[in-house]
């Protein structure tokens, strides 16, 4: 893409941009290693994301980000500890919320049900 000024195609490359260090920060996270600073920082990026999503009108981006977010902040809570799991659920919402600001820009519809089934999983993993 070419620089622009149109705040929403701002957004877009910025949110590309957000995604592409989600996967980098989460290859990084090593289960039982501290990873307090990664965790920090992914929060942060998907923080971004939710709340730029919202500003421009991505509120299905918004709304599901929330999921991964909440997750988050239990893990940065001590209340989850990171692992393998939360890491491949966090890849798969990286890949969801790529696909959604695709669809939104014209390409392939995503399916509601493929995002309820992250949301679930997400929403599985929260403390009782």
């Amino acid at each position: 893409m070419t620089p622009t000024s149109n705040p929403t195609e701002i957004f877009l490359l910025e949110a590309e941009e957000l995604l592409a260090q989600v996967e980098d920060i989460a290859l990084e996270i090593q289960p039982g290693i501290d990873c307090a600073e990664s965790v920090n920082r992914l929060f942060r990026v998907f923080h971004t994301i939710k709340g730029s999503g919202a500003m421009f009108g991505f509120s299905q981006v918004a709304d599901f980000t929330h999921h991964v977010e909440t997750v988050l902040d239990q893990v940065r809570e001590g209340a989850l500890s990171i692992d393998a799991g939360i890491i491949n659920q966090i890849l798969a919402a990286r890949d969801h919320i790529a696909a959604l600001l695709a669809a939104a820009q014209g390409g392939a519809p995503v399916s509601a049900q493929a995002g309820e089934s992250i949301a679930a999983a997400f929403r599985a993993l929260m403390p009782a």
